[in-house]
């Protein structure tokens, strides 16, 4: 079992996924930090992980190293707090504040909680493995949290990239070695796959609930089928998404359960 203790207890193990905060300098929003705490409080998770945009970068101009700091242990005061495990990857907006993801990084590593992963590489720290641990020792489920960039200052495309997915199926594929079954696995990361597209109905401008598309979809309108809207489901606006090759991957693999964003805020 690794030391920062992620193991299920009673069969059970809870994470919360905190998606954009988007916070500016000087501090972070009070609004905001009371939403964690209460949501922590509520709901006692295992493993927090913030899945990027917690800083709306902009412009360098408006920031500092002393305001990233500052900000980030603000939002990190109620997880801290609460002796929470937490894992942090990035958005398209972090590193526009000026300071690299890799000197983001390194801002979390003084909190005995942070969970690091088995990171990829030292130069992508937000893509890495969280084994989470049975009673017996063995690992019953990875956690895999990717960097899906898509920030203007990295001149890298939206999106998981090749050499992500290449170490993804490397790692799945030493789990599967002389014939064990890889454990099941979840994934969390910024920006949402392109395939979000194949669960909504391309619609009419003005039918029920339509909202607009980005970018090369600008122009179409989308909207939620029936039955997921009468589940409770809403839709604030079409998924911005992601190109590539993900999606095959992680199909491909047979062991993972579920996919989860942030981005979109209003969904």
């Amino acid at each position: 079992m690794d030391k920062t203790g992620l193991s299920f207890k009673n069969g059970t193990f809870k994470i919360m996924q905190i998606a954009d905060a988007q916070e500016l300098p000087p501090h972070a929003a009070p609004d905001t930090v009371r939403l964690i705490r209460m949501a922590i409080e509520a709901e006692k998770p295992d493993l927090v992980v913030f899945t990027g945009d917690q800083l709306y970068g902009i412009t360098p101009k408006i920031w500092s190293d002393r305001f990233a700091r500052r900000v980030l242990s603000e939002l990190l005061e109620p997880v801290a707090f609460a002796d929470v495990p937490f894992a942090v990857t990035f958005g398209n907006h972090d590193e526009e504040c000026g300071v690299p993801n890799r000197d983001l990084a390194k801002l979390f590593e003084p909190y005995p909680r942070y969970v690091p992963g088995e990171r990829r590489s030292d130069d992508d720290p937000g893509t890495f493995r969280v084994p989470v641990y049975g009673a017996d020792g063995s690992v019953k489920t990875d956690v895999f949290v990717f960097d899906s960039h898509g920030s203007v200052t990295s001149g890298r495309s939206d999106g998981v990239e090749d050499e992500q997915l290449l170490w993804f199926e490397s790692v799945r594929g030493a789990e599967r070695k002389d014939g064990a079954e890889a454990p099941p696995a979840l994934v969390f990361q910024h920006i949402p796959c392109r395939e979000y597209y194949n669960v909504i109905n391309r619609v009419t401008k003005g039918a029920k609930d339509a909202v607009e598309a980005f970018g090369s979809r600008k122009g179409r309108f989308y909207a939620l089928p029936d039955e997921i809207r009468e589940k409770g489901g809403f839709m604030g606006e079409s998924p911005s998404v992601a190109g590539g090759a993900e999606f095959g991957v992680l199909t491909a693999d047979g062991g993972v359960l579920a996919i989860a964003a942030g981005h979109d805020h209003k969904n």
